[in-house]
């Protein structure tokens, strides 16, 4: 049976995870652990915290990175719960596709239900899934309606009104 030809995205990762290998093969695990876990649960969260995303446009690249890995990445979207009263970035997600926003925050929540009591977010993140896996999860989701309608602009102001 024939092998399947590797996608672009596979032939990235994979050269990547090469790459990321040669680079921190000379520190231990047992540090890199340390190193970056040690910073989040040393500092006092409040729970409540905001979701957002941002666009990168990756228009200049490095002939030689693109060289290296005989592929170019146009643009690149991330996506961060970030803790309010800290400012630290609790979980991020990166995609190199173009994404609605409401279509990776359940991934994000599900990860984080531990850390999080309030979800903030903009009008991107107004979805009936969102809301309704917050509230499974026992989070309030903080989300600013859409305004399709004077029902919608009702409920934002009662938003506006309670906090």
């Amino acid at each position: 049976m024939e092998a399947l030809p590797e996608s672009r995205l596979l032939r990235f990762v994979k050269q990547a995870l090469h790459l990321a290998r040669r680079a921190v093969a000379r520190y231990s695990s047992k540090f890199s652990k340390r190193r970056y876990t040690l910073h989040v649960t040393l500092l006092p969260t409040n729970g409540v915290v905001g979701i957002d995303a941002s666009g990168f446009d990756r228009s200049h690249t490095s002939k030689h990175y693109t060289k290296r890995t005989k592929l170019t990445i146009q643009q690149l979207k991330v996506t961060l719960i970030v803790d309010t009263k800290a400012n630290a970035i609790i979980d991020l997600h990166v995609t190199t596709i173009r994404k609605h926003d409401s279509q990776t925050a359940p991934s994000l929540i599900k990860r984080n239900t531990a850390e999080v009591a309030i979800l903030l977010g903009d009008k991107g993140y107004d979805d009936q899934k969102i809301r309704a896996l917050a509230r499974e999860e026992n989070l309030r989701p903080l989300i600013k309606h859409r305004e399709f309608s004077a029902l919608h602009k009702a409920w934002n102001a009662r938003l506006d009104a309670d906090l």
